[in-house]
């Protein structure tokens, strides 16, 4: 019988080569031994398996998986979930580290407290064009333990307001829930390790939180706005807020903060998008734009959430205005001066 392991990294690996070799091996110079880490090279077109095999001959604990089809990050967890043994799971991007003792202290709470997920803070690195560091973003939550459901709920939503709740690779998570409920993440091109993270919070029955930073995000340049654009990005960011709200409403769990927590995301996802249709890409002349903003603000949320929210953003309080007063042509002028900032 195969050992079974505390804990498995599941870490997706996709033309990684410059980076994957020092995120394997922060994992395996962890303090806390008892881990395997599965990399699933996910069809790379580099020398990223060649990398891993290295590794995986290197050290016992490194398991690879080579996938010939590119099913994306999502589908490559999935593999990685199919093939875990650890009685936790966590996850780990090809490009990012963590600190030596994060999963040393990590298991200490879930072994401590018998939790059913244990999350942790983060420190966004910011690097420029030349690949410098220059800024450093620390978040991290207060450490807490909670089992009651309504505690449950109001924890999940202050993570979602600190933006710790849409990632998967800052927590570890108890692997018979995944297994009994067969938890998965969807095929989608934003919010999976949210919509993720939401399905195991429908079945968890406790949660920890460290009030240790203990994952480094490195945010690379990226192409600007101009070169971006998705089609589906308003709808999922409008089913991500709907979700949660729904979820909350399931838990009997919709107070001031929820308001105010899912109000603000609304407005900024309907304000990111109003930017992103000014994009070459959408095609989308200004009628069509017009005909948008007015089809959006008649969907359920709008009335839901943004009349009792609490806002302070300033370019928040002018959206929330324009969508009250049905002011689709004003809107788009307001996403045409963020996108002309954003470009």
């Amino acid at each position: 019988m195969e050992r079974k392991p505390f804990i498995s990294v599941i870490m997706p690996v996709y033309n990684a080569e410059q980076y994957v070799k020092q995120a394997v091996e922060s994992v395996l110079s962890q303090t806390f031994t008892d881990l395997e880490i599965i990399c699933v090279n996910d069809a790379s077109s580099d020398d990223s398996l060649s990398i891993l095999l290295d590794l995986q001959n290197a050290d016992s604990r490194v398991k690879v998986i080579d996938s010939s089809e590119n099913v994306g990050a999502g589908g490559a967890r999935n593999l990685g979930l199919e093939a875990a043994n650890g009685s936790y799971i966590t996850f780990m991007d090809a490009d990012d580290a963590i600190e030596p003792d994060l999963y040393e202290r990590a298991a200490a709470v879930a072994k401590s407290d018998d939790v059913d997920e244990v999350v942790w803070g983060l420190i966004e690195e910011h690097y420029d064009a030349a690949d410098r560091l220059v800024r450093t973003v620390p978040i991290v939550p207060k450490a807490l333990t909670v089992t009651e459901p309504r505690e449950l709920t109001e924890l999940i939503v202050k993570l979602e307001e600190d933006t710790l709740f849409g990632y998967q690779w800052n927590s570890l998570y108890r692997a018979e829930i995944i297994e009994e409920h067969q938890i998965r993440f969807e095929k989608a091109l934003f919010y999976e390790d949210y919509f993720f993270n939401l399905d195991f919070a429908k079945h968890m029955r406790s949660l920890a939180t460290m009030d240790f930073a203990g994952y480094h995000y490195f945010k690379r340049v990226n192409a600007s706005i101009t070169h971006r654009f998705t089609k589906d990005y308003f709808d999922l960011s409008y089913r991500r807020v709907e979700s949660m709200y729904k979820f909350c409403c399931d838990c009997e769990c919709v107070d001031q903060t929820v308001y105010t927590v899912l109000g603000n995301k609304l407005l900024r996802y309907t304000l990111s998008a109003l930017s992103r249709n000014h994009n070459p890409l959408a095609q989308m002349g200004w009628k069509q734009q017009q005909q948008w903003a007015k089809e959006q603000i008649k969907r359920p949320l709008y009335s839901d959430l943004l009349s009792q929210a609490h806002v302070s953003n300033p370019a928040f309080s002018v959206l929330r205005f324009l969508i009250r007063h049905r002011l689709g042509w004003l809107m788009v002028w307001m996403g045409k001066i963020v996108f002309s900032i954003m470009r």
